[in-house]
This record gives C-alpha cells, structure tokens and sequence, in this order.
C-alpha cells in the first residue's frame, strides 16, 4: 500500500506534463491567445499589452509548480514532498526548454542549410532576367515561406528603414551562426565591390552549397555504424544471448 501511495504522484506528475504539452499545442491558436491576453489586460492592468515571452513562460512555471505542490500535498499527503515536486517540476520543465530551444535551433540551421543553393539559383535566375538582387531577394521572400526567406525577409525590412546595407548582411550572416550564409554574404558583398557578375557568383554559390550537403551527407553516412555500434552491443547482443545461453543455463541448473 505504501509503494502505491508512492506511486500517485508521480503518475501524476506524468499526467501533468502530457495535459501542460497539450495546453502549450492549444497556445498557439489566435483565438485562444487573444482571450487570454483581454482576460489579462482585464483582471492584471487596464493598461497592460499583449503578454511577452517572459510572461508567458513566467505563468507556465506557475502553473506546473502549482501542479506539482498540490500533486504531492493532496496525493501523498505531505507538505515536504509537494514542496520537492513543486521544485523538480520547475527543473524538469527548464531542462525541457533547453532542450527544446536546441531541437527548434538544430531543425532551422538545417532547413537554412538545405534550402540556400536553392535560394542562390532562384536569385540568380531573376538577375539573369534583368532585375537587381534586392528586387530578386523581395520577390522570393513574397513566393516562398522557409527559413531562408524569413530570414532575408527581415534583412530587406531593416534595409527599408534606413539601415546600411553592408551593415544589415553582415549582421544576418552572423545572427545565423551558419557557415553557409557567412559564406554566401561574403561572396555577395566582395562581388558587388569588384564588380564582376552576380548571376555567377550566385551560381557557384549554389554548385558550393550543394557540395557541401554531399559531403555532410558522407559523414554522417560514414558515422553510422560507429554510433550503431553501441546500440547493438547494448540491446541486441544480450537478447540473442539470453535466447542461446538460456536454456543451457537452466539445463545446468537442474
């Protein structure tokens, strides 16, 4: 009776954190983001704004501390490991930030990377056909919606405000931290100095770029049975001898 009273709350805490997943899929409708930032602006401040990310972020620890407070006050019966719940929940949940941050980040370089020679020949296409690189870059950033294109996207808006363009590239290559785009505004910026063609540069740009997926490509394909190895060692060689050796052992045994 007490291992299963033991049990409740962490069977709890696992409810919890699927319902707090679930709740965070059903944010990101307007309709329901919208309510909660009226209720907000009614029941907080008359003259409070929509929510930034801090304060939502601020209001899931709250609620999954909360949680899990009264998961082991009312479960277990116990102040002390409601206050221990309480804490674990709020580390699981920042170490499940982090990690989450880390995926959406790995996810995006990648896109960037797999769509940019893409980008360069689409860009150099327009060019060809006689219109400048910005004209070139807003047309594709209207036609296609991917990393690339939201990134330069933002990059054409500062360079509309006033910004220096030069200044604005540079600074979109190394908010990217991708070597691919410091690359490509290198080549870019160097060719409109020199004066030489832009449509091939914009070519060899993308002739680059794809190498460079081949050769990543390579790599990890090279890597493969090393990282299997330790997955193989580890699961399936002990099953097979369980299934060999087994009925000799108990043969032995008996």
């Amino acid at each position: 009776m007490k291992t299963f009273d033991f049990l409740i709350p962490i069977i709890s805490i696992a409810i919890g954190f699927s319902v707090f997943k679930t709740v965070s899929k059903i944010e990101l409708s307007w309709r329901w983001r919208n309510s909660l930032i009226r209720i907000t602006e009614q029941r907080i401040s008359s003259n409070a704004g929509h929510l930034s990310v801090p304060q939502i972020k601020l209001v899931k620890e709250c609620m999954l501390a909360s949680f899990g407070f009264l998961t082991g006050l009312i479960g277990a019966g116990s102040f002390v490991l409601g206050v221990v719940m309480a804490v674990s929940a709020l580390l699981l949940f920042r170490v499940f930030q982090k990690y989450q941050r880390y995926g959406k980040a790995k996810l995006r370089r990648a896109s960037v990377i797999e769509t940019l020679p893409d980008f360069a020949d689409m860009v150099a296409i327009a060019v060809e056909a006689g219109l400048s690189f910005d004209r070139a870059v807003w047309i594709y950033c209207q036609k296609f919606d991917n990393s690339v294109s939201e990134m330069f996207r933002s990059a054409m808006n500062e360079i509309e405000i006033g910004k220096a363009r030069r200044k604005v590239f540079i600074e979109t290559a190394e908010k990217s931290d991708i070597d691919d785009v410091r690359w490509f505004v290198a080549a870019i910026l160097q060719t409109e100095k020199l004066g030489t063609s832009l449509a091939e540069v914009l070519r060899d740009q993308a002739k680059s770029g794809r190498a460079h997926q081949k050769e990543v490509a390579q790599e990890l394909s090279a890597t493969a049975p090393v990282k299997m190895l330790f997955p193989i060692a580890g699961l399936i060689l002990p099953s097979l001898l369980i299934v060999i050796m087994g009925p000799a052992f108990l043969h032995f045994l008996n």
